[in-house]
């Protein structure tokens, strides 16, 4: 009787460990995807409960909804860069997960319209989101780390031709000392222009914005860094503002806010010499809005109430001359 006893709990304790999935260490390899098998040794993406390492230099991008909120915890260690790319870009991990970024680690999004869909959950909270910027380390993300900003909006408007309105607002704060304005020209080179204080630790929603009364006329960058009062900072998002100006026949062409919501403001800088044709075109080359400047005329509004967010190029035409610019409508 004793060795059926015995000889059970053999079979028993075969057929659990059997069935029994052991946590591995992942650690990349190199730049690649996450769901990709050959950006991790040993070769296969990692399961949930799994210890992931993201070495320096290495860019691990997740660009579709990675699933691992069933099982264990996992910890996500990172000294290169995790990155979120795209629309629906997620990482789910189980609640008592963490993702630990080294000084030097980057937890970043890649920007663009899918921003606001790009979060890492752990659990059922999202801890982090495309819109609320990178986070560099030294740091730990996960669901008791509360976060030292919480982003509600962020915007960079043209307002006239050498005016540009940043705005942004919070729905929470921790610790916030300030925000910095930073701009640049060419995309790589940041300049700080303009400090706001910021409301130290708050769980009430704040609105911000300042007014870059010396924009110039040509593409111009955006962000914000925002400094806890330890020193720590993290940069939003890079905002972009298209060219404010075009010349047709001589005539400086101002059409503004840029990006716009409701209402484009299209200036001429003396009367129209003769009628002019104003066309919105989409990115595929469609015809959306037209209306006609007739001569003499100085202003028009084109109302955008409608057309679908994006790019669309603004053409102007008169009968022997053709100009056009790039309007984001948000």
């Amino acid at each position: 009787m004793k060795h059926k006893i015995v000889l059970s709990l053999i079979s028993a304790m075969l057929l659990i460990s059997g069935k029994m999935s052991f946590a591995a260490t992942k650690t990349s390899t190199g730049t690649g995807n996450w769901t990709s098998g050959s950006s991790w040794s040993p070769s296969g993406q990692p399961a949930a409960g799994d210890v992931v390492n993201i070495q320096t230099g290495h860019v691990i991008t997740v660009s579709t909804n990675v699933n691992l909120s069933s099982g264990s915890a996992t910890n996500v260690n990172v000294s290169g860069n995790l990155q979120f790319d795209g629309g629906g870009a997620k990482l789910r991990l189980s609640s008592g997960s963490a993702v630990s970024i080294a000084s030097g680690g980057l937890l970043s999004s890649t920007g663009g319209s899918g921003s606001s869909s790009q979060q890492l959950q752990m659990g059922t909270t999202a801890v982090w989101g495309g819109t609320m910027g990178n986070f560099t380390g030294p740091r730990v993300v996960d669901e008791v780390s509360p976060l030292p900003v919480k982003w509600l909006t962020i915007n960079a408007v043209r307002t006239s031709q050498n005016e540009i309105t940043i705005s942004w607002s919070t729905s929470a704060e921790l610790s916030n000392s300030h925000f910095e304005i930073e701009r640049t020209t060419n995309g790589v080179n940041f300049i700080s222009l303009h400090k706001l204080t910021g409301q130290g630790t708050t769980q009430k929603i704040t609105e911000y914005s300042w007014v870059d009364e010396t924009a110039p006329q040509g593409m111009v960058y955006y962000r914000l860094k925002q400094v806890d009062f330890n020193g720590d900072f993290e940069y939003s998002n890079i905002m972009v503002v298209t060219p404010a100006v075009s010349n047709v026949e001589g005539i400086t062409v101002t059409a503004f806010p840029n990006p716009v919501t409701e209402e484009l403001s299209i200036d001429f800088s003396a009367e129209a010499p003769q009628q002019m044709d104003v066309t919105f075109v989409d990115l595929f080359g469609n015809e959306v809005k037209k209306i006609v400047i007739e001569k003499g005329r100085q202003s028009a509004r084109l109302d955008v109430r409608g057309l679908k967010k994006g790019y669309y190029f603004l053409i102007i035409r008169t009968s022997d001359i053709q100009k056009s610019q790039r309007v984001l409508v948000n």
